[in-house]
């Protein structure tokens, strides 16, 4: 299975805004929550949030084989370094607040 570090926008916002009240500190950072995850892991997550549905799978497109990274997962060591200390949102709880977003059509709020 293919697996990839999901990152949640509403984490990458608060990373850009530690920046923004930190500009002293500046770089190429990786961001993440470490992990990786498989893309059956999100839509299990889905399914979980939604209160039912099922998952069909496809073939690869052929256009996209050897071209495709099947893994990621950030190394946020650098990020550390940089101060930035909030914990990444974790897949499940992500899902879920998003979907409850989409179902409500209302704004995410902190």
């Amino acid at each position: 299975e293919q697996r990839r570090d999901f990152v949640y926008v509403k984490d990458i916002v608060d990373v850009n805004l530690y920046f923004y009240d930190n500009p002293a500190k500046s770089g190429i950072f990786n961001c993440g929550t470490g992990k990786a995850n498989t893309f059956n892991a999100v839509a299990e997550a889905m399914i979980k949030a939604n209160g039912g549905g099922r998952i069909e799978y496809i073939d690869f497109p052929e256009t996209l084989k050897g071209k495709y990274q099947n893994f990621t997962e950030a190394d946020l060591t650098q990020l550390r370094a940089a101060g930035y200390t909030r914990t990444f949102t974790p897949l499940e709880t992500a899902v879920a607040e998003y979907s409850g977003y989409l179902r409500t059509g209302g704004y995410l709020r902190r």
